[in-house]
């Protein structure tokens, strides 16, 4: 069973269960887990939960601490999880009564909003003396976090995608700096097109595309092939437009100038530091492994405008919330704040942290990350964080759409089906699943 199947299940086993009860705590034995200690009199608890690497992990349990010697009252039991299962396990503790008191969520989020699982965040960013408000949060990314106007979660942080680009290999085969195409005007999915041909010829692979939102949003949105219309109530992506910028894509592959990698089986990450792979769509969750790099000269550039010159770009956010089920929702909040917080976002972020932060504060990005020597154009972070937009909210409020957009794809770049039969069917089907 694929793994969207069985959250898909889980998720209607929890929207079907009665009343939770009990508080959200690490009494999992088969999960991963690291408590943080506070001190011996703690008489409060709060649990959270993620997923992460190993450096992530590190910095989190680094930030519990923190946290814990400014509140000497209360104890942090953070529990990890590994990422492949993540909501598997989290829906799993929430049909038991057993989740977290804050935790990430991965899919999903618009029904654990709706369904009542998760508190309401408003009443208590009213005055915050953390400063987490929402006038602070950056507009364009609050959307996709709302049910019905009102937020149940915050965005942990925010990465806007843009294109990791090897300098010294375009150089060397005599091609314009992206950057500055851009800055010309000239830099478009045609554009892209030529420049793929000559990597391709050097033997060398452009772009390994993967099969995700944020890839539809930037590759195929900036040419008006959205996938759904504005207020996420129809599928609306079979138009002239998709069939023509699809078409276009479904060619590129077919010649060889760009792979498809929707198993996502390729190392993107490792062919380009191996100097095989020009261009990796990422945000600045690359850099804690980029950073180190000597063997050549890289940048960040923009995603290429689409064919009548639009540009739409993705940013990356996950939803952070507390179960509705938290006894002590003060304490909670309270931990919740300050991780959202311009400390906590500036202590999680900082020396070459995998994302930028969610809330705009003056002198925040220079503290976190615009001090930093690279990438050069690390400017486009924040331009494209005030431009751009999350993923689809239709995808998290019906999780079935998700998975027939990726089947669409894998039938167009894995299988060369007839683009037009595809993309029609595409919109029936998620027409008929959002009913």
């Amino acid at each position: 069973m694929k793994k969207r199947s069985v959250v898909c299940a889980l998720l209607a086993m929890v929207l079907a269960a009665g009343s939770l009860v009990g508080c959200g705590s690490n009494n999992n034995s088969d999960t991963s887990s690291k408590s943080a200690t506070g001190t011996s009199g703690a008489q409060k608890e709060v649990s959270w939960a993620t997923w992460g690497n190993e450096g992530e992990l590190a910095r989190f349990n680094a930030l519990n601490e923190a946290f814990m010697k400014e509140n000497p009252d209360v104890k942090i039991n953070f529990i990890s999880i590994p990422s492949n299962g993540y909501m598997d396990k989290i829906l799993s503790m929430v049909s038991s009564g057993t989740e977290p008191n804050i935790y990430y969520v991965e899919s999903g989020y618009h029904n654990l909003a709706a369904s009542g699982k998760l508190e309401n965040l408003e009443p208590f960013m009213e005055n915050d003396k953390n400063g987490v408000t929402r006038d602070n949060f950056f507009p364009n990314v609050l959307p996709w976090f709302e049910v019905d106007g009102t937020l149940y979660a915050l965005p942990c942080d925010t990465a806007p995608i843009t294109l990791y680009y090897n300098k010294d290999m375009l150089s060397s085969l005599g091609l314009e700096d992206p950057n500055d195409l851009d800055a010309q005007g000239k830099w478009d999915i045609n554009a892209f097109e030529e420049m793929a041909q000559k990597i391709t010829e050097s033997g060398k692979v452009t772009l390994l595309l993967d099969n995700s939102d944020q890839s539809q949003i930037g590759w195929f949105a900036s040419s008006g092939a959205e996938y759904f219309n504005d207020d996420a109530t129809e599928c609306t992506i079979y138009s002239d437009k998709a069939v023509e910028i699809y078409t276009k894509v479904q060619n590129m592959v077919k010649n060889g100038l760009i792979q498809w990698n929707g198993s996502g089986s390729m190392d993107p990450n490792g062919l380009f530091m191996g100097q095989q792979l020009a261009f990796v769509e990422a945000g600045r969750w690359l850099m804690p492994l980029f950073k180190d790099i000597k063997d050549f000269e890289y940048d960040i550039c923009p995603m290429p405008s689409g064919l009548d010159g639009g540009r739409e770009t993705a940013i990356a956010s996950v939803p952070v919330v507390m179960s509705a089920n938290t006894s002590d929702k003060e304490t909670a909040w309270r931990f919740f704040s300050y991780f959202e917080s311009e400390a906590g976002q500036t202590f999680r972020l900082q020396d070459y942290g995998n994302c930028i932060p969610s809330i705009n504060l003056p002198g925040l990005d220079d503290t976190v990350f615009m001090n930093e020597p690279a990438p050069a154009h690390k400017e486009l972070w924040q331009k494209y964080r005030s431009e751009g937009r999350t993923k689809y909210v239709a995808c998290s409020m019906y999780p079935e759409t998700a998975q027939l957009l990726k089947d669409a794809n894998d039938k167009m770049f894995a299988n060369f089906e007839d683009v037009d039969t595809v993309l029609k069917q595409l919109q029936q089907d998620a027409s008929a699943a959002m009913k």
